[in-house]
């Protein structure tokens, strides 16, 4: 009988055990960490405005139907009611959005916002500066919103939305320049998978008159039955799960008599 070796035993035994209790421990460790990462990290520009805000809420419902673990972080110009601060109109305020901490990881892009240009083409007032104005937020940050997204989107699969709207295919008194704006957007959307080879899929949300807006705008679409926030939520939610690309997702009452 040898005490020497049956305390060496011993010993191992006792150190084998607790090397599997440590291994245990770090992979509960993953595990918790793994379920608490969301699925995917939502970046919902303009998510305080009337559609972003339906927006946030369908994904909010979505996730809770699904089971999904969305992480929705709320970007926009007024640094009290965001998450982010984020001014499309700026080049540089898009650049210092994607490389704010709270966006590190980001899987897909959301875009809720944009100036619009309205008014009589004969108005004296809408100056050429004032339709680079409008063109420079809506059209331009837009875009600039898709090629930034190509250097700091690095996930398997990722997503950009942007937002169009029905004047694209619509006309309307006083809305010239905003079917110029949201045919021009509809036309570079398209375009994308043409350009972008990589893991980012482009699509665009082109709604109707919002119920949550029928009374500041039913005035300029005489005829035109509203349409749910909720239906417009799921033009997003249809772009970032989807799996579809260069896609305008039309959003419209079917008894309006679009022209599509």
């Amino acid at each position: 009988f040898d005490l020497k070796t049956l305390f060496n035993n011993q010993c191992m035994s006792t150190l084998i055990g607790k090397i599997q209790s440590l291994i245990d421990t770090i992979d509960n460790s993953m595990a918790e960490q793994k379920q608490q990462e969301p699925e995917r990290k939502i970046l919902v520009i303009g998510g305080n405005g009337c559609v972003g805000g339906a927006v946030v809420k369908g994904l909010k419902a979505f996730a809770k139907q699904f089971n999904k673990n969305l992480e929705i972080i709320i970007g926009g110009r007024n640094k009290d009611k965001v998450d982010v601060v984020v001014d499309i109109a700026s080049s540089e305020s898009i650049t210092q959005a994607f490389e704010n901490e709270k966006c590190k990881g980001l899987t897909d892009v959301v875009c809720c916002a944009g100036k619009g240009l309205y008014g009589p083409l004969n108005d004296e007032k809408v100056t050429r500066e004032a339709m680079i104005t409008a063109f420079n937020s809506k059209v331009f940050g837009q875009m600039d919103l898709v090629m930034k997204s190509q250097k700091y989107l690095k996930d398997k699969d990722n997503s950009v939305t942007l937002i169009s709207g029905y004047t694209a295919t619509n006309a309307f008194p006083l809305f010239w320049g905003s079917s110029a704006q949201n045919a021009g957007l509809n036309a570079f959307v398209k375009s994308t998978p043409l350009e972008i080879n990589n893991n980012i899929r482009v699509n665009i949300v082109c709604p109707g008159l919002l119920t949550e807006a029928k009374d500041k705008y039913a005035s300029c679409f005489y005829g035109f039955k509203p349409i749910d926030g909720s239906d417009v939520a799921n033009g997003y939610i249809r772009a970032i799960f989807g799996g579809i690309r260069g896609q305008v997702l039309y959003i419209d009452n079917p008894d309006n008599p679009s022209k599509i």
